[in-house]
């Protein structure tokens, strides 16, 4: 998934996400630090999925939806919210580093 186009873009450019075994690890360096989520709660993983191409708010369980937000995760417009990091295939540089 590509970042999203617009005034966000340059802020996303320093966050994405790599998954792993059961898990998915977002790095977050919008505010010039590194912050690492590690999402391994099944209801939590299951959310991201039909949030990467935009889902209703509604289809995606309350909690998991205000915690997402609350970490500015998703990006909401009217009912529908979009998942904003984006997914890195290929580490650029070493993983230490990112």
């Amino acid at each position: 998934m590509s970042p999203p186009i617009g005034a966000r873009a340059t802020t996303w450019a320093n966050a994405h996400t790599d998954t792993g075994r059961g898990s998915v690890q977002v790095r977050d360096r919008r505010d010039e630090q590194l912050v690492k989520f590690t999402i391994d709660e099944d209801c939590y993983l299951a959310a991201i999925t039909p949030l990467l191409h935009g889902a209703l708010a509604r289809d995606v369980p309350g909690p998991v939806f205000a915690d997402y937000l609350a970490e500015k995760l998703l990006l909401r417009v009217g009912e529908l919210a979009l998942w904003l990091p984006y997914q890195v295939l290929r580490w650029p540089v070493p993983s230490f580093v990112v």
